[in-house]
């Protein structure tokens, strides 16, 4: 694997609002600088349970830039916060910056942490890093910090049946090894269930499970036929639109055994139905070069009653190398096939590939948005790594006009790349924000107009 080098060449210019050809947004709020070091993962929810939202923030990723004098300048190894809305600015709750050094467990590498997911479950709120090096949750009026450690290792401080070896080996457990795979709201009068998938002994097939999330997470359904053993790797392939809990579509795993996607949706009364497609290749993913989604998602953009899959396809472009662009995927009623349509829009110059994204109702009218980064710049390809220059982010807002997607809103340009974003109510408005973590360690605040 290449090593990547990105040298910085280009000046982030300050603007306060920018409007494209519809939409306009302003920027209303940006934090001090933060850190050197990008982002890894963010994500909001009420961790406390009051009605306002707090924003996670996870400066864990390995080192991969450098600092305007060529020379690396980190503070800390891994800095994590949470963020809380108040007195009219973003008030840091919880700050902790911690070196590899500093951490109990034998594995150090926090780099390898994927995400952090919010979880609501049994009158209890906790976040918590997939794999899960640490977690943090509300207790007694402050934040208590979880963390992995030699004398105890856990699969997960949410789910008691979880193994410690689902995503990164914290320890030799024994079988069966259960794993969480998704979640569906497969009937809303229902809940929250919970899908996992269990090897009872080495070699033998991954066994479908269906969990309430109701308190002792009782089994509710399990498939036993020896033809169907499911496809689980968190990290390498980190699903397929397994955490739209409201999806209508069921949820989508990949059969070892034939190569096929199934569906499992609900069935009569308890029962669930396992239904094999004509599938075998989505034509799309969750990653694409450097950047990685958490999932592919799921939204509608074009109109309620369809929902549809959204991740990465490399395209070449001049330079002789690949890039990811996004691709749509819906799944057929009759589940014969997909209908596959890779995104193409005016690009800028130097266009480097699509970044991180997200499928979000951003403006409240019941469809999905497209929110993406565009990346710019130039790359040099060399034995032992690529060398980017001139590289800038541009953030973008697409919405679909019944013929195409518009581009409804374009950022100012962001200096080096990785720029990341959020949206949801951070404020307490009723509407949703703009939530910007530039590559510079700031946080911003946009708000449509």
């Amino acid at each position: 694997m290449k090593a990547i080098i990105i040298v910085i060449t280009c000046i982030f210019l300050a603007q306060n609002s920018y409007a494209a050809d519809k939409w306009g947004f302003i920027k209303t709020y940006e934090t001090p600088k933060l850190s050197e070091r990008p982002v890894r993962f963010v994500n909001i929810g009420d961790l406390k349970r009051d009605g306002k939202n707090q924003i996670l923030v996870g400066y864990l990723s390995e080192i991969d830039d450098r600092d305007y004098n060529g020379a690396l300048s980190y503070s800390a190894d891994y800095e994590f916060y949470i963020f809380e809305w108040t007195n009219n600015q973003l008030k840091a709750e919880m700050a902790k910056k911690w070196k590899s050094t500093d951490i109990k467990y034998t594995r150090k590498d926090y780099s390898n942490v994927q995400y952090m997911m919010i979880w609501d479950i049994q009158n209890k709120t906790l976040a918590e890093t997939f794999p899960p090096f640490f977690a943090v949750e509300w207790k007694n009026g402050h934040y208590n910090f979880l963390e992995q450690n030699n004398k105890h290792s856990i699969g997960s401080w949410v789910f008691p049946w979880q193994s410690t070896s689902c995503d990164a080996n914290f320890a030799r457990d024994s079988f069966p090894k259960e794993c969480l795979y998704g979640i569906r709201n497969f009937k809303q009068e229902q809940g929250l269930k919970l899908v996992t998938l269990t090897r009872y002994s080495k070699g033998s097939n991954r066994t479908l499970k269906i969990r309430s999330s109701e308190p002792g997470f009782p089994v509710e359904f399990e498939d036993k036929s020896p033809e169907r053993s499911f496809v689980y790797s968190s990290i390498q392939d980190i699903g397929f639109g397994r955490f739209r809990k409201n999806a209508k579509s069921g949820i989508l795993l990949k059969n070892f055994t034939d190569g096929f996607f199934y569906n499992v949706t609900a069935g009569d009364k308890d029962k669930y139905n396992i239904l094999k497609t004509d599938i075998k290749n989505l034509k799309i993913q969750s990653r694409g070069a450097e950047i990685s989604i958490l999932d592919l998602y799921i939204g509608s953009t074009r109109t309620t009653d369809i929902e549809e899959f959204w991740g990465y396809v490399l395209e070449k472009i001049a330079d002789g190398g690949n890039v990811p662009v996004l691709g749509r995927v819906v799944i057929k009623s009759d589940l014969s096939g997909i209908d596959f349509k890779k995104i193409d829009f005016p690009h800028n110059k130097q266009f480097l590939g699509m970044g991180y994204f997200e499928i979000k109702d951003i403006d409240g009218d019941g469809l999905d948005e497209v929110i993406a980064v565009e990346q710019t710049g130039k790359r040099k390809f060399g034995i032992e790594y690529v060398l980017y220059t001139q590289t800038m982010d541009y953030i973008k807002i697409f919405k679909w006009n019944g013929k195409e997607y518009q581009v409804m809103w374009k950022s100012p340009p962001y200096a080096y790349r990785g720029t990341k974003f959020v949206v949801d109510d951070i404020k307490g408005t009723g509407k949703k924000q703009l939530i910007v973590l530039t590559r510079e360690g700031t946080i911003q605040i946009w708000e449509r107009q």
